[in-house]
């Protein structure tokens, strides 16, 4: 079950690596030539709106879908765990699993969020890997808003897809713990096994299925928000 549904989240077309590619790597180059950008290289915001651009012209150009976002956000942490595992210091493990901890307990959907985002952010910080870092740090606040969005934004729902993922995230830290850059990626793959299952399992990303069957008109709107709100 769990398989199946992580294959969902895989990039399933050559073409679409190719272009994934090639705008990714254009919102980071623009990031880094322009002058003004290259000024505010502490303020995460702008490199965060390119590459946003970036993906949402993706999605809009070459049919890609949710699955295809999460299936580059599934490969990317993979990535990062693994260096992590080699690269991170006792005390960024150790913060990680801080972060995984505070998630034990679901108790309302704005704090879950935060500590989310945190989470799944922190996965490729400590890999010490500047690319994956910006690319990654987008890529969970999307997952996590469309995980939010397709539970309806009910707390029992939410609960249970977040709440549903703590052992998953546990298992991650554990492999960091004991240096394994293969069970890190193990724990990555079945980390991400586990949240395709019980995110497309919620009754409304069933309901919004029917219309939106990649989920791509939701997962512009959700960029598109996010652009917006940097821009103003």
């Amino acid at each position: 079950m769990a398989r199946r549904g992580y294959n969902l989240f895989r990039l399933r077309r050559g073409s679409a690596v190719t272009i994934w590619c090639a705008a990714l790597a254009l919102g980071l180059s623009l990031v880094s030539s322009a002058p003004a950008f290259a000024q505010q290289t502490k303020n995460e915001i702008v490199p965060d709106t390119m590459i946003g651009m970036s993906i949402a012209s993706v999605v809009r150009l070459a049919g890609a879908s949710a699955f295809d976002v999460l299936g580059v956000f599934a490969a990317l942490t993979r990535y990062a765990v693994q260096l992590a595992a080699q690269k991170a210091t006792d005390a960024e493990i150790a913060s990680l699993r801080d972060s995984a901890e505070k998630l034990a307990v679901i108790d309302d959907t704005d704090s879950t969020i935060e500590d989310l985002r945190t989470f799944m952010r922190r996965l490729s910080e400590i890999s010490h890997n500047a690319l994956l870092i910006s690319l990654c740090r987008l890529l969970a606040d999307v997952q996590v808003e469309v995980a939010f969005e397709l539970s309806g934004g009910r707390v029992a729902e939410w609960r249970r897809v977040a709440g549903g993922l703590h052992a998953a995230r546990l298992a991650v830290v554990e492999a960091l713990e004991n240096r394994s850059a293969e069970q890190a990626a193990d724990a990555i793959d079945a980390h991400f096994a586990t949240a395709a299952d019980l995110i497309l399992s919620t009754p409304q990303a069933k309901k919004v299925q029917h219309s939106d069957p990649g989920y791509a008109r939701l997962l512009v709107a959700l960029l598109d928000t996010r652009l917006k709100s940097a821009a103003n």
